[in-house]
């Protein structure tokens, strides 16, 4: 894009830019980024553990989808820039084309999440020009690249439209994850609670590991024209009894507070201090890498662990 001025703090040596973190999050799984919430959706995190090749596959096509949304985010930016306005339709059609051959119709689910958040994010402009928001969050910024910053590196993460995989439980603690765009046949570890509809797949790469986050839509099921997208797990429900009355009580879970518990019929609220398990769990964190790093040094120097 000749004559286009980069944003601050970007680079185009490397054919893409670095920006701020976005200013608003998509949980991870979410099937359908323009559609309302709904209250029986959970996720499912399994632990992906693939060979050799299949880490170097997943890796080739996770740089292809970062390359993508960091495409589509720096033209979309620029228009922005230039004019106040996004062309969603245009650069929408013009990104997915580019990239169909390599990533099918899961190119289309990046896109989908683009637009979630530039919508997301002309919402919220709308609001902080309103006054209409918490004067804790500032004022909103666009939606940043799949780039780390500091690094220089990419942010590996794989989108798979709901009909493109299904999984093949073995038992309740693990089993295959199909990619059928790809040939991928890729085995996980990890508990299923729930049962119900799938939504869109998200794969990422976090500290060293593949991970994959599937979304259900508890005890819906699939549909016709895709049997195969609907995940079997422990509970086809989320209520497992009827409440006994008609009292209710509001959980915030936290991390120096672990609940924060308060009730409609009472004025009596619970807090649950969780300083002491933080302060384990630091402890612990230390201990692992002291211990990790001896290992690794006795593997270096001959030595056998």
């Amino acid at each position: 894009m000749p004559g286009l001025v980069p944003p601050k703090g970007g680079s185009v040596s490397s054919g893409e830019l670095v920006g701020r973190l976005p200013t608003v999050f998509t949980n991870p799984g979410t099937p359908s980024f323009r559609k309302k919430r709904d209250g029986n959706r959970r996720t499912v995190r399994l632990r992906l553990l693939p060979n050799g090749a299949q880490e170097r596959r997943l890796r080739r096509i996770a740089d292809v989808v970062a390359k993508l949304w960091n495409g589509l985010n720096y033209a979309r930016l620029v228009q922005f820039r230039e004019t106040g306005r996004v062309d969603f339709e245009g650069t929408g059609y013009e990104f997915y084309h580019r990239y169909r051959d390599r990533l099918g119709v899961n190119a289309g689910q990046v896109i989908n999440l683009n637009n979630w958040m530039w919508d997301s994010f002309f919402e919220l402009s709308r609001l902080y020009r309103q006054g209409r928001l918490p004067g804790f969050m500032g004022k909103p910024s666009p939606p940043g690249f799949w780039k780390d910053k500091l690094l220089g590196k990419r942010e590996l993460r794989i989108l798979v439209r709901n009909d493109r995989y299904y999984l093949e439980p073995i038992n309740n603690g693990e089993g295959y994850l199909v990619l059928k765009d790809w040939g991928l046949r890729i085995r996980y570890a990890g508990r299923i609670k729930w049962s119900g509809k799938q939504g869109t797949l998200i794969i990422k790469f976090e500290d060293n590991r593949w991970f994959a986050y599937v979304p259900i839509t508890v005890g819906e099921k699939p549909a016709r024209s895709n049997p195969k997208g609907y995940v079997r797990g422990i509970h086809e429900k989320i209520q497992i009894e009827k409440p006994k009355g008609n009292n209710k009580a509001f959980i915030d879970i936290g991390l120096n507070n672990l609940f924060a518990v308060v009730f409609n019929h009472t004025d009596t609220a619970m807090l649950i201090k969780g300083s002491t398990v933080k302060a384990e769990y630091y402890w612990w964190k230390r201990e692992i890498k002291t211990y990790q790093a001896i290992r690794d040094w006795l593997r270096n120097h001959g030595f056998e662990s």
